[in-house]
């Protein structure tokens, strides 16, 4: 595994501890956290960009 993808895997699996995956799903909460979590992927693969470039 390339040690960016490392990284990002790193930093989703942060985020995502403490999330209570037993929980019913509440649709509009769901909704909230997948625009969240795709925005939080857009942003932490701009940064491993930049770093990986540096």
């Amino acid at each position: 595994m390339s040690p960016s993808i490392r990284k990002l895997t790193n930093r989703i699996g942060a985020v995502a501890e403490g999330v209570d995956l037993t929980a019913p799903p509440d649709p509009l909460r769901s909704l909230a956290d997948s625009k969240q979590a795709v925005g939080d992927a857009s942003h932490y693969s701009s940064v491993l960009e930049l770093e990986d470039a540096a």
